[in-house]
């Protein structure tokens, strides 16, 4: 039965050719085209599509980097605003009274209040030079001058990120005084 099948689809098929066969016959010098090769075209896809995918991968890479540093930058941003609130009031310097010294002589004092950061207030007193100027301490904090302005810090000669106060350009009291960025809390 299977013999016979094949046969009568073999002769349909030969018939049907035989009906539909193409108006122009092919001549001799003309070589027909290659049978298709699903294999081979499947493969190509796959590799234009891992192609593409190692493309994409650094475009989203980038993408996710700059949406990191922008995140950054706004917390940053947020933590200078907060750090500059913290620090409201700046102080306001003015000359303390003099102290005398143990050669008969007597040194000029000057009293920071009004800091944000309570830490910078209290009597700043004579404790060497500093870029051809005097240095003041308070015992934990100095008071110094550097480039046309006098600085409120923890060390002397640490201008930045370390320097929480600044003065306006010119001599002491230099008021009005600022919060100057970074500024680093006490721990």
């Amino acid at each position: 039965m299977r013999g016979v099948c094949e046969m009568l689809k073999a002769r349909t098929l030969a018939e049907w050719e035989a009906e539909h066969s193409p108006v122009e016959a092919f001549t001799p010098d003309r070589p027909e085209s290659p049978p298709l090769d699903w294999q081979w075209e499947r493969r190509a896809v796959k590799w234009y599509a891992l192609v593409v995918l190692l493309l994409a991968c650094p475009v989203l890479w980038q993408v996710r980097e700059e949406h990191q540093r922008q995140v950054f930058v706004r917390r940053e941003q947020q933590r200078k605003a907060m750090l500059t609130l913290e620090l409201q009031p700046p102080p306001t310097v003015a000359r303390g009274p003099a102290e005398r010294r143990s050669g008969g002589g007597s040194a000029g004092t000057w009293v920071v209040t009004g800091a944000g950061d309570a830490t910078y207030n209290g009597t700043y007193r004579k404790r060497g030079a500093l870029n051809g100027q005097p240095a003041y301490t308070n015992g934990s904090k100095w008071l110094w001058y550097i480039g046309g302005h006098w600085l409120l810090t923890e060390e002397p000669g640490v201008a930045d990120p370390d320097a929480p106060y600044g003065s306006s350009p010119g001599e002491l009291p230099g008021n009005p005084w600022v919060p100057l960025l970074p500024y680093r809390p006490p721990s």
